[in-house]
């Protein structure tokens, strides 16, 4: 479970032990911004080092050279083994962080064998940890595996924990998602079950999992989830608790439990950490709406991402919170196509984006393939048919490869209505089976006319039989020969699962299919 927030001290504690307490309460609860108020608010001149090793430690996690700095200035004591070997896995931890990889791994070995020297069991577990993370980082999985294996049967809580975070990164290295939701499951509930907290991993499994179970079909992570997000978050993780909310938001949607997909998009609203991130909610809410076929809703959702939207300096953005220039565009392609055209224009090339939160390997291939997914959406609106098309195809090749079926589906779903491929179609409501609760499921009904697959001619044949027409009036309105007619006719019989008209026009009210 993660940890009751902290309260920030408002004053200087006295004596180097309350406030080395203080810090080492609130490091302890993931609070790491105020741990690092209390260092930085009592720092003198002889501090006692394990204070400065947890300050090193919050710099590592988000202030690589600022880390690095740190380290450097502040030497361990001399004849402290302990402490030497701990500073040196922090500037392994920061080079790599940095992607200076070579300085990285020089730290992690120099850091190995003083613990090893020192017969420092637990500090060596921690250093075999983060060198694979490391490793993992840079895409030796052997190696990571191979670090693995001497934490597979460990023998305190934090190397249990640390082995279940590490398999989980293989496995998300590797593609291997639904091996990798199990780890972060099972290591949820071992850190549940126990009497040590683990705020910091509890964090980072839960936002992983959450990151899997929108992409993947995964019901049984929803009671998970929101049993970890039931808890208060440290204020540090206000940014992981923001992702973790707006993507249970679309795992609800994907079931077709709407009600608390627009929920939970608001708790995301509510804890965006800043305007950039409060567009993206504000447009998903917009978006979803727009799914559902509550128009003024979206609409409504949508200005007011605008009006948001303009205090941010997009420019300066990189991450995935750029994707909002792109809902944007694909909101308003049908209603302005000048706006849309310039959020597209405005958001640049896809290949710009970094995902810098979510803990599985495909994040940037993930927020490129959604990229083409919306240019080719746009494109298509705009008229551009060869670009449009050639966007989709390639965010479908990306979705299809790593398991993304719902996305994957989605893109199909679109280059059907384009080119009415019904190859793609079947490919289509393949990926969309587990998802036909949701609005992708309804769109898939009606590309398809309510379940009924009809080639264009059998749609037009429909519609006439729909408006009264006989087979020669048919066959002269749509210039065909009647014996054409007849064949298209019984096909659409058949779609339909009726042998004559009166039985057609029967099923075709039955589905709200009559024109």
């Amino acid at each position: 479970m993660l940890p009751k927030t902290l309260k920030v001290p408002s004053r200087r504690l006295s004596g180097s032990r309350n406030w080395l307490e203080e810090m080492s309460r609130a490091y302890g609860s993931a609070e790491f911004g105020i741990a690092a108020a209390v260092f930085d608010a009592n720092a003198v001149a002889r501090l006692p080092y394990e204070a400065v090793l947890w300050r090193a430690r919050i710099y590592a996690k988000k202030e690589f050279a600022a880390a690095i700095r740190f380290l450097i200035d502040h030497p361990a004591p001399k004849g402290a083994p302990a402490a030497e070997a701990e500073r040196h896995m922090l500037l392994g931890m920061a080079y790599g962080r940095s992607e200076d990889h070579d300085l990285a791994e020089e730290h992690f070995r120099t850091a190995q064998r003083l613990a090893q020297s020192a017969k420092l069991r637990d500090l060596l577990s921690e250093i075999v940890y983060w060198s694979a993370r490391e490793s993992v980082a840079i895409g030796d999985l052997e190696r990571a595996e191979g670090s693995f294996s001497n934490l597979a049967n460990p023998r305190t809580f934090k190397a249990r924990v640390r082995a279940l975070d590490l398999q989980s990164l293989i496995e998300g290295r590797r593609q291997r998602y639904q091996d990798q939701a199990a780890t972060l499951t099972e290591l949820l509930h071992f850190i549940d079950q126990s009497r040590e907290p683990a705020p910091e991993f509890a964090v980072w499994a839960t936002h992983t999992l959450a990151g899997l179970a929108r992409e993947m079909h995964l019901p049984s992570a929803r009671a998970v989830i929101e049993s970890e997000l039931a808890e208060s978050w440290p204020e540090y993780f206000r940014e992981n608790r923001f992702q973790t909310e707006k993507a249970l938001a679309w795992s609800c949607a994907l079931q077709g439990d709407h009600f608390n997909g627009f929920r939970y998009l608001k708790a995301a609203a509510s804890t965006a950490p800043d305007d950039a991130w409060r567009t993206m909610a504000l447009l998903d809410r917009a978006y979803l709406a727009k799914c559902i076929g509550e128009s003024a809703w979206s609409r409504q959702e949508l200005a007011e991402a605008e009006e948001v939207s303009a205090r941010v300096d997009w420019r300066s953005r990189d991450g995935e919170e750029r994707i909002a220039l792109l809902l944007f565009a694909e909101l308003f392609a049908p209603l302005d196509r000048g706006k849309a055209a310039f959020y597209l224009a405005q958001f640049g090339s896809p290949g710009t984006l970094r995902d810098p939160l979510l803990n599985f390997a495909s994040g940037d291939e993930r927020l490129q393939a959604i990229a083409k997914y919306v240019h080719g959406v746009v494109e298509l609106t705009l008229d551009h048919r060869k670009q449009g098309l050639r966007s989709l195809r390639d965010s479908f090749a990306i979705f299809d490869r790593v398991g993304y079926d719902w996305r994957a589906g989605r893109a199909a779903l679109r280059i059907y209505e384009a080119t009415r491929d019904r190859s793609i179609l079947a490919i289509a409501r393949e990926k969309l089976k587990n998802y036909t609760a949701s609005w992708l499921g309804q769109d898939l009904m009606k590309v398809t006319k309510g379940g009924v697959d009809l080639t264009r001619m059998q749609e037009k044949v429909f519609l006439e039989i729909c408006r009264g027409f006989s087979t020669t009036e048919i066959a002269t309105r749509l210039k065909l020969s009647e014996s054409t007619v007849r064949n298209h006719l019984r096909l659409v019989f058949e779609s339909f699962g009726v042998n004559r008209r009166t039985a057609l026009l029967a099923e075709a009210s039955k589905r709200g299919l009559l024109p």
